[in-house]
């Protein structure tokens, strides 16, 4: 047996030895981070250059018309929002599933009515019916179709609250995140193709091949849902559906922490999420990380709860078995008290 200075001893080793290897893996990320940076910021010497070696701020302007606008883009976002919720719950009732809660309900519904926009939104592009009067036509009359339903399980929807400082920091972000994403877009690969694309499609009225960038062919399930909005309202409509995701994302580590993982304080998970800067930065930019995020979280999280739905109703089947067995060899004293 060790002694305990002994044991002390080791424990301050072992403690000395986790502390070094924290701040190594540390300093391995800034030198991973910065080297990233430095090649993947090589093109903004021509643009430096072309801006005549120096770059002006222009002082902010505040004035009830741009006010107006960007509360006419937030509104068409959650307008879509809202149709995706709609439709994913009507096929989320067309599957019959009934282990869900209100908030699960909520996060899938958003989740698979945004893909099922996607799939119609790229068939008519791919039928060449790409018009802006089709467009918000689809939206009204998903609108009428959803809107009782929708309404209804709102009235009835209770969110978990969080305490008061935890509220209040998410709050600020959230209020961060939106004015970065009400502001004229100017993300790099959201110029690049997650906006390009769309409008290059809505200019065209179909979708079909265009300029050699090869981004447009990666998979544009958020790309089609950009399309919507920036045919309802315009591209800077489209940005705040990336940062709805990020909310859902946000839910669904909650729901997740609670639900699968048992975590006492749910609210916990969803601070250490967004402890990560880049979660804030990809709230505000015109990207598909943050859907991507949460369909595979998603994915993770159903796959996790059908496997535990699985294995409780084996146990109360093989528990139900094992009783009636007993019971049919008249071992009712075994059934009653199993032995250890």
């Amino acid at each position: 047996m060790t002694s305990p200075d002994q044991e002390r001893q080791n424990n301050s080793k072992s403690g000395r030895l986790y502390w070094l290897l924290v701040v190594l893996f540390m300093l391995w990320l800034v030198v991973v981070l910065a080297s990233y940076y430095v090649v993947q910021n090589a093109y903004l010497g021509p643009v430096y250059d072309a801006l005549g070696g120096g770059v002006r701020w222009r002082p902010p302007v505040l004035s009830g018309a741009a006010l107006l606008r960007s509360a006419l883009d937030l509104l068409v976002a959650v307008w879509i929002v809202f149709i995706a919720l709609g439709v994913g719950r009507w096929i989320l009732g067309r599957l019959k599933l009934q282990s869900l809660t209100a908030l699960e309900e909520l996060l899938f519904g958003v989740a698979t009515g945004s893909g099922a926009l996607a799939l119609l939104v790229l068939l008519l592009g791919l039928a060449g019916l790409l018009q802006r009067p089709l467009l918000i036509g689809l939206a009204i009359v998903l609108t009428v179709a959803t809107v009782r339903g929708n309404l209804a399980f709102l009235r009835r929807l209770v969110l978990p609250r969080p305490r008061l400082a935890v509220a209040a920091l998410l709050l600020a972000t959230a209020a961060l995140a939106l004015t970065l994403a009400l502001l004229p877009p100017t993300s790099w690969d959201g110029l690049f193709y997650h906006l390009t694309a769309p409008q290059y499609y809505l200019e065209q009225g179909a979708i079909r091949p265009g300029p050699d960038i090869p981004h447009f062919n990666f998979p544009a399930l958020m790309e089609m849902n950009f399309l919507l909005a920036m045919g309802i309202r315009g591209d800077t409509a489209a940005v705040p559906l990336h940062l709805a995701f990020g909310l859902l994302l946000a839910g669904l580590v909650y729901s997740l922490a609670r639900e699968v993982l048992a975590v006492k304080n749910g609210w916990l998970a969803v601070l250490f999420l967004l402890s990560i800067p880049m979660v804030f930065n990809l709230a505000g930019w015109a990207y598909s990380d943050l859907s991507l995020a949460f369909y595979q979280v998603g994915a993770l999280y159903a796959l996790l709860k059908w496997r535990g739905g699985q294995r409780s109703r084996g146990a109360g089947e093989q528990g139900s078995r094992g009783a009636g067995e007993q019971v049919a060899t008249g071992n009712v004293f075994s059934a009653r008290r199993p032995r250890s």
